[in-house]
């Protein structure tokens, strides 16, 4: 259940603190729903970006020389791989 809360959080955390952040910062000056909206749009960006990121971080850092870090992480992170 842990394992599962922290991947939901990697993944989805920062997409919902930027929507968050645009609501509150330019929700005043904007209106809300137009805050909200250019933030849902900037959110779904970040997103992208985060899933690439954790994608591909095993692969980058085996190719940085951190082979037993990267071992330990496909071991902490799939489960079926260990």
């Amino acid at each position: 259940m842990r394992r599962t809360v922290l991947a939901w959080a990697i993944s989805l955390g920062p997409a919902v603190a930027i929507l968050g952040w645009f609501g509150f910062a330019y929700g005043p000056s904007l209106g809300y729903p137009v805050a909200l909206a250019i933030g849902a749009f900037t959110g779904v960006g970040v997103l992208g970006l985060t899933v690439l990121v954790v994608a591909y971080l095993p692969a980058a850092l085996e190719r940085l020389g951190f082979e037993r870090f990267v071992a330990w992480l496909r071991t902490w992170w799939d489960e079926d791989a260990l």
